[in-house]
């Protein structure tokens, strides 16, 4: 729920007008393109100790207004594949965005991550598995903006294990597919089946 005390208050994009004259009356494709704007309300990660498990579990969530929030979450394979499912949703109120955290946090203890160090991870990923020709979920087109995804990015990580891909089969992977992209690479990979 909006509650009007709110809704008139200055927009947090910056633009100088009210957020119930301007951002409130976006389409969520113009809030995602514009989500830099809002400040970053919270950056989590969802299971420490991804480094030993090759996969991490990402979740950014910018503050539109006191009542409204974008929301991303990132789930991100850094032994082979780079993003493996994304998801963002816009212009969520409080609860919706307490709910996705919720849900999230069944899985293992929510911690504060760096930002900074979150996009270095996840953009990393992605170029490291774009080396093998592997392209992001799909719907990296929508929560790509939420990280920025133009602004350089510090290497932070090594990615692959050992040194080379390590690829661990997911239950919904055309394994065939993967494996043969990978033959076709200039690498040694290891795989596993779970």
């Amino acid at each position: 729920m909006i509650y009007m005390d709110q809704i008139y208050n200055p927009c947090p994009c910056g633009s100088g007008m009210k957020f119930k004259f301007f951002c409130l009356k976006k389409k969520p494709e113009e809030l995602l393109k514009d989500s830099v704007k809002f400040p970053l309300f919270e950056c989590l990660l969802a299971n420490n100790g991804w480094q030993r498990h090759g996969m991490s579990v990402l979740y950014i969530c910018r503050q539109m207004a006191e009542c409204r929030y974008i929301c991303a979450f990132y789930m991100v394979d850094t032994y082979c594949l780079g993003l493996k499912n994304t998801f963002v949703n816009v212009n969520q109120e409080k609860q919706q965005m307490l709910d996705i955290r919720g849900r999230l946090a069944q899985n293992g203890a929510l911690q504060p991550y760096n930002y900074e160090e979150a996009r270095s991870l996840i953009l990393g990923a992605i170029d490291y598995a774009a080396s093998f020709g592997f392209q992001p979920n799909e719907d990296w087109q929508l929560s790509r903006y939420v990280v920025e995804d133009e602004r350089p990015y510090v290497p932070r990580f090594k990615f692959g294990k050992d040194g080379k891909p390590f690829y661990i089969q997911g239950p919904h992977d055309d394994t065939t597919a993967i494996v043969k992209k990978l033959a076709r690479s200039d690498h040694h990979f290891l795989t596993r089946a779970n």
